[in-house]
């Protein structure tokens, strides 16, 4: 009996000591799913109370947050409206930059850069439009398109060119004795593209007709192939180009003693139905310069001594683009001479001469001020 009942009271303790062993674990499961409750309310009251404490900030901060977002929809950004690359037929109120004062309402934003895909390289119209007192005389204008809210900021945007070539500024002037927000951005402005052509490669020692025409390719000058930096697009960008030593092509023979240039045309490439390409003359007359002087093509012919040179703003060849066709939208401008006069007779493509100058950058740094 005693050896029994000793039996049976250490198994008693081993039960005893089980039991303790489970309920310890159903503990620690208790624990840990405490803990987790209070670090998810812990969580969620901090993110509770960041947003309570929002109108406590300073405005110091809410100026710098200001002045940083309207840094970057200037020089990010390329404002709206605006025509996607390598579009052949726009509209003057399809770029934003070519919409004057009557038609100001139509511009949704302001923003420098020439498109959405090359952040931080300006567009030179683009710069000159946005900082045009004639066409935005507002300051409200500026503020509805790059600082938006209804709180009335004060600001002052300034783009300086580290070459000097380019001051601008538009707003209030910023104030000394206060604070307020500020942004510096470091861009590129990216300046035109030109061609000179030197004649003398041009002379033809026997009898030329006297015709030099000069192909302007838009899909050639936009090349999916380059970097938007190094794009031309003819509708956005400026286009000029010089003809340099016209004496050097000079007819010999006839013991002439000058070149004559009897007529200047514009053509513009165009596809009938049944798919034949034939260039048509634009109307009008075209402004040119020549030795210097200022001169319309309808007021030819006149003698050319030294040089000839043209120059075609941003836009200009928007209305013209709309008799193109396509991929192949392209521009030739002939210039006839008085075949007795000049023995020349070539066809040349405006980016492909020697003496071709791709768009350059250069660099510049945008200052945004708010208060």
């Amino acid at each position: 009996m005693g050896f029994q009942y000793i039996l049976s009271s250490h198994k008693e303790k081993k039960r005893d000591v089980g039991l303790r062993a489970d309920e310890s674990a159903q503990l620690s499961l208790d624990f840990l799913v405490g803990f987790s409750i209070f670090m998810l309310t812990l969580i969620i009251a901090s993110s509770m109370l960041s947003g309570i404490l929002i109108g406590l900030q300073s405005k110091k901060i809410d100026y710098d947050a200001v002045a940083y977002r309207t840094g970057v929809i200037l020089v990010e950004d390329p404002g709206e409206p605006n025509a996607f690359p390598n579009v052949v037929t726009i509209e003057e109120t399809d770029q934003w930059e070519f919409i004057g004062y009557v038609q100001n309402d139509q511009v949704l934003r302001f923003g420098m850069s020439q498109y959405k895909s090359s952040p931080k390289i300006l567009a030179h119209e683009k710069i000159e439009s946005f900082f045009d007192r004639t066409i935005y005389p507002d300051l409200s204008d500026y503020r509805e398109r790059i600082i938006f809210g209804d709180y009335p900021y004060s600001f002052n945007i300034t783009l300086k060119r580290l070459d000097g070539g380019i001051i601008k500024t538009v707003g209030d002037p910023y104030p000394l004795d206060a604070s307020y927000g500020y942004i510096r951005r470091v861009v590129q402005v990216k300046d035109p593209s030109s061609s000179t052509i030197d004649m003398t490669n041009y002379y033809l020692p026997l009898d030329g007709d006297g015709e030099f025409d000069v192909n302007i390719n838009f899909s050639e000058l936009v090349n999916a192939t380059k970097g938007p930096k190094y794009w031309v697009d003819p509708l956005k960008e400026r286009v000029s180009f010089t003809l340099t030593d016209i004496p050097a092509i000079r007819d010999l023979s006839t013991g002439v003693p000058n070149v004559v240039l009897d007529s200047v045309r514009l053509y513009f490439l165009s596809v009938d139905l049944a798919g034949v390409e034939s260039y048509t003359p634009l109307p009008g007359s075209l402004d040119l310069k020549i030795d210097g002087a200022d001169k319309q093509s309808s007021d030819l012919p006149f003698v050319v001594t030294e040089n000839i040179s043209m120059e075609f703003p941003p836009g200009y060849f928007i209305q013209p683009s709309k008799f193109t066709s396509g991929d192949k939208s392209a521009m030739k401008l002939r210039f006839q001479f008085i075949p007795s006069t000049a023995n020349v007779s070539d066809i040349i493509s405006y980016q492909t001469v020697s003496g071709y100058q791709a768009p350059e950058l250069k660099l510049a740094v945008l200052e945004v001020r708010v208060w």
